[in-house]
Parts: C-alpha cells; structure tokens; sequence
C-alpha cells in the first residue's frame, strides 16, 4: 500500500467511528424526554415539594417578624393543625375566612407537607386546633417550635430566634430536654 491509500483508508475508519448529527440530536431528545417524564415524579419520590413548602414556611415566618417592626399595629400568624393553612392578618384571634393581608396569601401546606407538632414557650405540644404568633415591633416575638413531616416521612423542626427574627430549618425533631434547656435564652444554639 502506498501512502495515499493507507491516508484515504485511515480517514475513511474515523467517519466510521464518529456520530452524526442526527444521532447526537436524537439521543438528546430521549434524554429530555425521559427527564420531562421523571422528574416531576421524583419530585414525590424525594419530597421536593414538601421542602419547597417548608421554606416557603420558614420565609413566610421571617417575613412577618420582619414586617412587624415597621407596622404601627401588631401582625398574627395563624396556623391551622387540622387543615394546614397558614395566613397573616392583623387580628389576634383565628377565623374561618382566611383573610390575609397583602402581601401575604394563605399557604396550604396541603398533602406534601404537614406541621405534626407546635410547641410553644411554656406550654405543652400542641397538635390539634388553630395556633396564633403575634409579631409587633413594641414586644419580642414568642418562642416556638414546629415539627414538620413531609410525604416521605422525613421529619424537620423549624425554630425562630426571637431577637432576630430568623427561622432556622433543622433535621429531626429537637429533642424536649434542649427546648427546655434554652428557654429563658435569648437565641438557640445554632442559630
């Protein structure tokens, strides 16, 4: 073989070994095909919307502490334990109509995310009925701990610093002997 054959018959062994465009443009396809059908279910299969709900929880929370401070009249938090719902308002007991105020909407926990505990500085768990927070710029916020389940059964606890107002989101619940432990402290450790 001379050496233009064996040139021609080297460039003619990489074609063959290369992808064309439409190969590469189809095998793409599949790919997002196949992501658009399974990532929405990994979303229930790994809670994602769950933890969605739970940060969206946590700023809703921050932003009312926040906001307080600037209101001339006290803002509440409302959160129902049998059907989930949470909402701002300025009044300080709960009622049926779920009438927030702007910018706030009710958040719906709903099926991806439920608040199984509620703990409150002094009181017993709280697990059942309608619990109001009330944030005003004249007073310290209370202290309290939620116990939040997502759909697939991971359990987070979520506890606000009652001199900055910021939530924290922790793994697990809080074991009752550190609640205690920090109750008449200022902040958690942690925070």
């Amino acid at each position: 073989m001379d050496k233009k054959s064996k040139r021609l018959s080297a460039s003619r062994l990489d074609d063959a070994n290369g992808f064309t465009l439409i190969e590469v443009g189809l095998v793409v396809f599949l790919i997002a095909l196949l992501a658009g059908i399974l990532v929405p279910r990994m979303d229930s299969v790994f809670g994602f919307q769950g933890q969605r709900n739970i940060r969206i929880l946590r700023a809703l929370l921050e932003q009312a502490s926040q906001d307080a401070i600037l209101r001339p009249s006290p803002l509440y938090v409302h959160l129902d334990l049998d059907s989930g719902e949470v909402w701002v308002d300025g009044v300080p007991t709960a009622s049926n109509e779920r009438l927030s105020i702007q910018p706030y909407a009710t958040l719906r926990l709903g099926k991806d995310v439920r608040i199984i505990e509620v703990r409150k500085r002094g009181g017993k768990p709280i697990a059942k009925g309608t619990l109001t927070l009330a944030f005003s710029k004249d007073s310290i916020p209370e202290r309290f701990v939620w116990v939040a389940q997502d759909n697939t059964g991971r359990i987070q606890t979520l506890w606000m610093n009652a001199l900055t107002g910021l939530v924290s989101i922790e793994p697990g619940r809080i074991p009752e002997k550190l609640f205690e432990q920090y109750e008449d402290q200022p902040f958690y450790p942690g925070i």
